[in-house]
């Protein structure tokens, strides 16, 4: 036998090292197209997950029962927003049945009359009745890991709005800078603001306002009950 009529295996098993090459990148590529929302301009792509920080939030809403005197929590979800309209911007949507128990959503949203204010201002406009309304907030919440730092801190801090985007970007496949938008009242972190499409999936935030301030004060004090 000549040696040019030996076989060799070396060019099979480089063209199987390219085919699973490419198949690694492709489905790298599919997943991150999987996890993030096709933006559609000029329609009403998608939603805001609102985060409010409860903290600063019951600073401002102490007649709230769950408010005063109450133990601490961190981000709470205020719902979904309309992603192509700014929340200052709502339309008269009419009048609907809140959710049938609304006690089911204070796992979510720890107020009773927060769930029905979240209702009329934001859950009235979009075209699912109260309890699905709702049961998408949880879904969206659900997606959502919050970053260690403000799951319990003993003691108020600060920090800039671009870490705080950074650390949730850290520990949240999919999710980019631009799908979040941070909102303070003054010097005070009021809210996180997270974008997704219609079928919860990561997208970018609309241009829009957000906090300009070089650093945010996070507080962890709930207000004392009166």
């Amino acid at each position: 036998m000549t040696k040019s009529s030996v076989y060799s295996p070396e060019p099979a098993h480089r063209f199987l090292s390219l085919i699973f090459v490419a198949t690694v990148l492709l489905l790298t590529f599919a997943s991150g197209c999987v996890r993030r929302g096709v933006k559609s301009e000029g329609t009403q792509d998608g939603y805001i997950l609102s985060l409010l920080w409860w903290p600063a939030y019951c600073q401002n809403h102490r007649e709230l029962h769950a408010c005063a005197g109450a133990s601490f929590r961190g981000f709470v979800a205020q719902g979904l927003l309309p992603r192509a309209s700014s929340t200052s911007q709502r339309a008269d949507c009419g009048v609907r049945p809140g959710p049938g128990d609304p006690s089911k959503v204070l796992d979510q949203i720890p107020d009773l009359a927060l769930v029905q204010e979240v209702w009329r201002q934001y859950g009235l406009c979009s075209s699912l009745t109260a309890d699905n309304y709702f049961a998408l907030v949880k879904d969206a919440l659900s997606l959502i890991h919050i970053p260690n730092r403000f799951i319990d801190p003993k003691d108020s801090f600060v920090i800039g709005p671009e870490r705080i985007k950074e650390a949730f970007v850290k520990i949240n496949a999919g999710l980019i800078e631009e799908d979040i938008k941070i909102v303070c009242n003054q010097a005070n972190l009021s809210e996180v603001q997270i974008c997704v499409s219609k079928d919860l999936h990561f997208m970018s935030c609309p241009a829009s306002p957000a906090c300009q301030r070089s650093v945010v004060y996070v507080t962890a004090r709930m207000p004392l009950a009166e």
